[in-house]
Formats: C-alpha cells, structure tokens, sequence
C-alpha cells in the first residue's frame, strides 16, 4: 500500500514558469505549465509504482480558513494572469480526464488536504511538493519529496532536521517564531533562524517558551533580554502564526477513492487531449502515434480552441 500526493497547482505553476518549456496549443498559446505537470505525474507515477493516488487541489486562496483569521495571509501573492489561469483549466481537466483521484475541499488548501490523507493512509506515503511546511508530516512513514534546485529531493525526520534544525513536529513552532513572508505569516518580530533553533531545542514548542517566561519570568541561559523582551510583546503575534502555520489532518478525506486506475493512453484520450491544445502529451502517453502517422490539422480543433473558456 502505498500513496502518492502531489501538490498539482505547484507542478503547474513550475512548468508555466519555465521560460524553455516551448509547447503550445495548436493557435499559439503557451501550455507548457498543463503539459509539463501532467507529463509528471506520469513519471511520479511510473518512478513511485502508488496504490493510491492524490491530486491536491486549493480552494479560493480568499476563501481559506487561514484568510478568516488574518486578512495578510497570502495577501501578496498576485492572482494567476489569464494565460495561466487558462492553464490551470487544461490540466484540471486533462486529471479528470484520466480518472487520476482530485480532492478539493472548500475553505482548505491542498496541504490540508494533503495532511488529512497522510494522516489517514494505512501505509507509506509520498508527498511530492515544493512547499516546505510539507516536512512537517516527514516520519517513518512519510517522505516529502520536496523539489531542490537539482529535482526533487526526498526528506525524512532527519532531512527536516539538516534544513530547519527543528524536528518535522516543530516545524509549525519555528514558523511562528520566525514568519514566513511567502505566506503573509509575521512571526516575532526580531526572531531569527538562529534563534528559533536555539529556544526549541531548550523549551520544545512556542508553548513551552511561554509557559517558561509565565512561570519563572525568564529564559536562562536560552535567550537575551532582548529576546525575551521581543518574545513578551510578540506573544499575540505568536499565538496567530502558531494558528496560521499549522496543518489541518483530520478532514474527511475517503482513501478508498484514491485507488490508482490503469495508465492513461494516448489511444483512450488522444483526440480530446488534441482539442484541448494539450497534443504535446503524446510525447508522455502510452501507444502515441509517430509522426508519420499524424493527420493534417484538425481545423475544428483549431476553432474549439479558440473558443474554450
């Protein structure tokens, strides 16, 4: 038994990126980013050999539990432009298509999602992503795959222990101490890295630090006055990017849905792949047709194209 996650908004917004990715639908427009993800998958799949299978999906980012307790959350992040919203329909469509298992759950983001499941699987997990608050369910069990300037690299308790210095059920405390500006998550102002390694390796958690100044109204040897200062004024922050940081694991999350079906082939899903603008993955499909082989243009093809919404 054995289930593969994968963060899809993430693969696609990487391949979109990529200023090489060079396939284009059949009236010019970019569709590296659906290309590219799907053609992953694919490879995840055949690297992994999964029992089950989960594409996680984010709700509305204004939507989100998080959004309701601080309106900063990921409030800088820039809407998707219309070319890779356009994107993010091909691929989500070409997933459906496929019959590969999608979970999308209102007011939950995909490592909710993705959090839950692991949770709940009878057996080993991977996670594949970019994000790094995924090293927070490495254990025995679990493995992040987490993707590195070099292709994805897979992480352990001790992997998570060489990149934070925290252990993978301390990851959430060093978010709150420090803040993560990808997110919108503040932190404790004048916290550091350094720092926040130093204070949970002496106390556990940000719990354990205030449960510390409340009873002896110090941190010892652990932390400065100054630090000790920051953390007293900061406590209200730290209470909100504790909240803000952590991961949900216990959504309704039904593992039987998430069994693998067969391989997609380009025989089953060549056509409307075609219509979609998405004919560049016949390249990862199995039984593609050779050049020599392929028909003039579809110029009804062309036409839905140019229509689709």
């Amino acid at each position: 038994m054995k289930l593969l996650c994968i963060d899809f908004s993430n693969l696609v917004i990487r391949h979109a990126s990529n200023p090489y990715g060079g396939h284009k639908d059949l009236v010019g427009r970019p569709v590296w980013g659906a290309t590219g993800a799907l053609a992953q998958v694919l490879r995840l799949i055949d690297q992994h050999r999964p029992t089950h299978l989960l594409i996680a999906r984010d709700c509305k980012r204004d939507e989100t539990w998080r959004r309701e307790l601080s309106d900063a959350y990921k409030e800088h992040r820039p809407d998707a432009d219309e070319d890779l919203t356009r994107q993010f329909t091909l691929a989500y469509r070409a997933v459906e298509m496929f019959g590969w298992p999608c979970v999308m759950m209102p007011r939950y983001e995909a490592d909710d999602v993705i959090a839950s499941a692991a949770h709940a699987f009878d057996g080993h997990v991977a996670i594949v992503t970019g994000d790094r608050d995924l090293l927070a369910l490495c254990s025995d069990t679990v493995t992040v795959w987490l993707f590195r300037p070099g292709g994805p690299e897979a992480m352990n308790a001790a992997g998570c222990q060489r990149l934070y210095g925290v252990e993978p059920r301390q990851v959430r405390d060093y978010k709150a101490l420090v803040g993560d500006k990808s997110d919108g998550i503040a932190g404790v102002d004048g916290i550091g890295p350094k720092g926040a390694v130093k204070l949970l390796s002496a106390f556990g958690s940000v719990a354990g630090i205030y449960r510390r100044l409340d009873k002896h109204g110090d941190l010892g040897d652990a932390a400065t006055a100054h630090v000790q200062r920051k953390l007293a004024e900061g406590r209200e922050q730290a209470r909100l990017s504790w909240q803000l940081a952590g991961l949900v694991s216990n959504l309704d999350v039904n593992i039987d849905q998430l069994k693998l079906g067969p391989r997609p082939t380009w025989k089953q899903h060549g056509d409307a792949l075609s219509q979609l603008g998405l004919h560049d993955m016949e390249k990862a499909l199995t039984g593609a047709k050779t050049s020599a082989q392929k028909g003039p243009v579809d110029m009804e093809a062309v036409f839905q194209q140019l229509t689709l919404s």
